[in-house]
């Protein structure tokens, strides 16, 4: 995971070979934070399709997947801005110590507070504070679509978060 992909190395010691080579330590950290968001990149890939052939599997035919479409994008800009959090945290952190704690509960914390800020008018503004607020996940609701600035928003974040982090 991206929390303790550098946290591993240093936990296990093998950091000393790498830091060995004649490579700078941003550089492996980078080829790090590149490897990390292919694997995302493509995870998220695969998940789609599984999703699709699912629903094709099980469904009784009418199927909206312009809404399957925007769900998953959607939901893409989360994963890189939690995955840019996971992979920031332990540079800035004591390294040898697995932080996925953390991330996880940034995931659930960051959901629940934004569940709680739509329930009534007066909580709304708590919304604001979670990366949830800024995406649209409300798939049965009319006018559904992209949320193009909240995913540009996330997806800039965690990848300046796993830029950062590579310095």
């Amino acid at each position: 995971t991206a929390s303790n992909l550098l946290a591993k190395e240093a936990k296990e010691h093998t950091a000393e070979f790498l830091y060995t080579r004649p490579l700078k330590r941003n550089t492996i950290f980078a080829s790090k934070g590149i490897a990390l968001i292919t694997i995302v990149l493509i995870t998220l890939l695969i998940q789609a399709a599984m999703g699709a052939l699912g629903v094709v599997a099980f469904s009784d035919g009418d199927v909206n997947w312009g809404d399957f479409v925007i769900m998953h994008v959607n939901g893409c800009g989360l994963v890189i801005f939690f995955t840019g959090l996971g992979y920031f945290l332990p540079t800035v952190l004591k390294p040898k110590t697995n932080y996925m704690g953390i991330p996880v509960g940034a995931v659930f914390g960051g959901y629940i507070v934004n569940a709680l800020s739509l329930t009534s008018s007066d909580t709304e503004w708590v919304g604001y504070v979670t990366p949830f607020h800024y995406v649209d996940f409300a798939v049965m609701e009319t006018g559904y679509d992209f949320s193009w600035a909240g995913i540009a928003g996330l997806v800039g974040i965690g990848l300046t978060l796993v830029i950062v982090g590579s310095v």
